[in-house]
C-alpha cells in the first residue's frame, strides 16, 4: 500500500452554518420523502421488508415554475428536474427565493454558487432535438440552476464517484472562505440507469442480496438508490441564517494514491484525511461511508481507530437507503442532523451478526437498541470515500431542535 501523503492545512470552517435543506427521496406507500418529518419516520420506522432503493414519483416536475417550455422540459434528464425542484426548496427554505402570487420564483440574493455532486448517466435521447445537448449534460444540472435564478456565484459538477456530494460540500466552504460568494447551494444527486447497474454487476460491486449489509457478516456489495440532497450554506451568523443550529468545523479531501488496484482504498489516505480534519474535535459519532463490502468496512473501521481512542458510535445510512453513490454522502449528513436535532440514533435493525473481520475496539457500533445522545450539541463526523480514490470528510455540530 502507498504511504500516506504528508498532513495537509486543517482549514476552519467555524463560521459556515446551514441555513436551507430540501430533499427527494424514496418513501413510503409509493411516496416520495421530501421533509425532515419523513426522512426520520424512516430511520425510526423502515425494516428490511421496505425496499427504499427507487423515487416512487420520478418524472413529476412543475417546469412552468421554472419557465421552461413543455418541449424543452421533455428532453430534459430526470437529475435536472430534481436538481431544481429539490434546489428550489433549499433556498426558499433559506429565504434567498419566494414564490409569487402567480405560481413564479423571485430571486432575493443572487450572490450565490452552485456546487452539484453527481456522478454516472446514461443519455435518454429518443428523439433528436436542439435540446438534447443542454438537457442531457452534466455540467448543465448546476448551470441552469445558476440560470434560472440569475445566480451570479461559482457554478459546477463535481464527479468522484461515490464521494462526489461531500468533495462538492467541500468545495462549497472553499468558495466561501475565498469570498467568491456569500451563500452556496450544495446538492448531491443520484440516478438509477441501467447501464451503469450491468457495468456494476459485472465487475461485482453490487449485493447479490440486493442490501447494504454494512459491519454485518453478510457483506456482499452494494444496492444502487437514488435520490436528490441540497443544502444551502451561508458565511453569516445571524438568527435568519442559522435558525437549524448547525455549523460546518471543518472538511477535507484527499487522494489514495497507488494502492494495490484503482479500486482498493488505502488506509494511510484515510488516516491522514481524518488526522487533518478532525483534529481536536470530540466527536460522539461518525456516519461512516459503510457500504457493506467485504475490504472496505475493515479498512474504514481500522483506520478511524487509529485516529480516535475513545468511545464513538458509528453507523451507516446506507443499511436503510442503499448506496446513493454521489449522493451518499449527503443521505449521511442528512442523518447526521436529524439525528442530532432528535438527540438519538435510531437503532439498526438491519445488522444480524457483526462482521468477524472488522475489530470495533473501542468504536460501538448502533445496533438492536436506540443511542441516546448526551448533552444538547453534538458534534459527528461525516466519512464519504470514492471508488476510484478521492476520500472526504466533514466534521459537524448541531443542537438539539
Amino acid at each position: 500500500l502507498a504511504m500516506p501523503p504528508n498532513k495537509s492545512k486543517q482549514y476552519d470552517d467555524t463560521n459556515t452554518y446551514i441555513s436551507g435543506i430540501g430533499m427527494k427521496l424514496p418513501g413510503f406507500d409509493n411516496q416520495d420523502c421530501t421533509d425532515l418529518t419523513g426522512f426520520w419516520n424512516i430511520l425510526t420506522i423502515a425494516d428490511e421488508k421496505d425496499s427504499l432503493f427507487r423515487l416512487n414519483n420520478p418524472y413529476d416536475f412543475d417546469n412552468k415554475v421554472f419557465k421552461i417550455s413543455d418541449l424543452e422540459a421533455k428532453h430534459m434528464h430526470p437529475m435536472q428536474r430534481w436538481a431544481l425542484e429539490v434546489g428550489a426548496d433549499a433556498l426558499n427554505d433559506a429565504d434567498l427565493i419566494q414564490q409569487n402570487k402567480d405560481g413564479s420564483l423571485k430571486t432575493l440574493d443572487n450572490n450565490v454558487g452552485v456546487f452539484v455532486g453527481s456522478w454516472n448517466k446514461t443519455s435518454m435521447i429518443n428523439n433528436k432535438s436542439v435540446y438534447d445537448i443542454t438537457c442531457q449534460s452534466n455540467s448543465i444540472i448546476a448551470n441552469r440552476i445558476s440560470y434560472i435564478f440569475d445566480f451570479k456565484g461559482p457554478s459546477m459538477v463535481v464527479d468522484t464517484a461515490c464521494s462526489s456530494s461531500i468533495v462538492a460540500l467541500h468545495q462549497a466552504c472553499s468558495a466561501l472562505r475565498n469570498g467568491e460568494c456569500e451563500h452556496a447551494l450544495v446538492m448531491g444527486i443520484n440516478y438509477i440507469d441501467d447501464d451503469t447497474t450491468v457495468l456494476l454487476e459485472t465487475g461485482s460491486f453490487l449485493s447479490k442480496t440486493k442490501r447494504c449489509h454494512t459491519f454485518d457478516n453478510r457483506a456482499d456489495g452494494y444496492v444502487r438508490s437514488e435520490g436528490c440532497i441540497a443544502f444551502v450554506l451561508t458565511k453569516s451568523n445571524n438568527k435568519k441564517n442559522n435558525k437549524y443550529d448547525i455549523k460546518i468545523l471543518n472538511s477535507g479531501i484527499n487522494q489514495d494514491g497507488m494502492s494495490s488496484n484503482i479500486n482498493a482504498p488505502n488506509p494511510g489516505s484515510q488516516v491522514s484525511l481524518l488526522e487533518n480534519v478532525i483534529g481536536n474535535y470530540k466527536l460522539d459519532f461518525i456516519e461512516t461511508h459503510g457500504t457493506g463490502t467485504k475490504l472496505g468496512d475493515p479498512i474504514e473501521i481500522e483506520s478511524i481507530r487509529q485516529v480516535i481512542d475513545y468511545d464513538c458510535y458509528v453507523s451507516s445510512a446506507k443499511s436503510i437507503f442503499g448506496h446513493m453513490e454521489a449522493n451518499a454522502g449527503m443521505v449521511g449528513l442528512l442523518k447526521s442532523l436529524v439525528c442530532s436535532f432528535h438527540g438519538k440514533i435510531p437503532q439498526n435493525k438491519y445488522l444480524q451478526k457483526k462482521n468477524e473481520y472488522i475489530d470495533f475496539g473501542n468504536l460501538k457500533v448502533v445496533h438492536r437498541e436506540d443511542v441516546e445522545l448526551a448533552g444538547k450539541t453534538t458534534i459527528f463526523g461525516v466519512s464519504s470515500f470514492g471508488f476510484g480514490g478521492t476520500n472526504s470528510h466533514v466534521v459537524m455540530s448541531a443542537i438539539k431542535n
